[in-house]
Parts: structure tokens; sequence; C-alpha cells
């Protein structure tokens, strides 16, 4: 079964690589930073970690907008287009961040792509609560189906957190302190 997925995942990515180099018309833009500006006073967390095999790139920050294929049209200007995985429960205590992980090889810095079944982010808080992220392929409509990554939009509150990865056999540990939102300023996830 993961071999089947697998290989219509590439196919859909290689599909819609077509489509993004050739029309500007989906209103993606590639970016030379792989970085967006927050329009949120929430934190914009990155950091890296090296495996045998793959750079990992660890990115926190303000929520996402979930968008599904069909709604990667022309006034879509932002948000996170979903390949497969699945959304987050809504309605969760807590500030809603943008999780995601991407994974580059380590020789090439090429983007890889895997099995959603073989990508793990377990989110450890300062009480010792376990989150497992529930795990989404996606990529940033701004940037395009080269921004492929994987995560989901959860809820943390001001701590701490130690981040648990894996990628197929191999793990990294990331330290993330999570900052409170200041009064008056709202973190609600939403979905367009």
């Amino acid at each position: 079964m993961e071999k089947v997925y697998f290989s219509i995942t590439i196919m859909a990515t290689a599909i819609l690589l077509l489509l993004w180099s050739g029309s500007s018309g989906l209103g993606w833009a590639q970016s030379n930073s792989g970085n967006s500006t927050p329009s949120s006073p929430l934190l914009n967390f990155k950091t890296t970690a090296t495996t045998a095999d793959y750079r990992l790139e660890l990115d926190i920050g303000p929520p996402a907008d979930m968008l599904m294929m069909g709604q990667a049209t022309d006034s879509a200007t932002s948000g996170e287009v979903m390949l497969g995985g699945q959304m987050s429960p809504m309605g969760m205590a807590g500030n809603t961040y943008h999780v995601e992980l991407h994974v580059f090889n380590i020789k090439t810095g090429a983007t890889e792509v895997f099995p959603l079944s073989s990508i793990h982010i377990i989110v450890s808080s300062p009480s010792d609560t376990k989150i497992t992220v529930p795990i989404a392929e996606m990529f940033d409509i701004s940037q395009g189906p080269t921004d492929i990554h994987y995560g989901n939009n959860i809820e943390l509150v001001a701590g701490n957190y130690a981040v648990y990865t894996s990628v197929g056999s191999e793990n990294a540990l990331f330290s993330i302190p999570i900052s409170a939102i200041p009064s008056g300023e709202s973190s609600d996830m939403s979905m367009k």
C-alpha cells in the first residue's frame, strides 16, 4: 500500500511541478528566500538538524490556512495546499501554531518525498505531555509544489518544547521555545 501511495504522490507532485513551471495563472510565485514574512506577531521559529541521509528543517509559526487541491486557484494567495494526510482537529485548548518539517537530501539538497506513514512528529510539552502531530503532506501556495513538507496546525501554550521527528529510521530532536501570544492577539486556526 505504501508503494502505491508513494507512486501516486510522486506522480501528483510531478504534475504540479509541470503546471507550476508552465503557468503563472495558479497564483504561485517562486521564492528565493524559502521563508515568508509572518503577518502576525506569533513566533516564526526555524531550526535544522542533520541525520545520516537528511537535513531536516523544522519551522514553527503562525497558523496556516489549510487548502484542498481544488481550492488552489488564482484567488488563493496564501495557505498550505494539502496533498495528503489529515487536518488537525479543531477546538483544542491553547494557541494555534503551524508546525512543518522539510526533508532535504544531505548530498544533493533536493526535497525528499516520503509516504506519510514514515514521517512522525511528536511534541513534548513543558509538563511532559506528548502531542502526536497529525501528519499532512503539503506545500505553501506562495512557494509552489517544490515546497513539499510535512506537519499541521497544533495547539501549544508558552514554554520550552522538545520536538521529536523521525523520517523512516532516522531521528532528530529539536528544542523549541514557544512565546506567549501578546494580549489582544488571536491565533485562531482557519480553514478556507
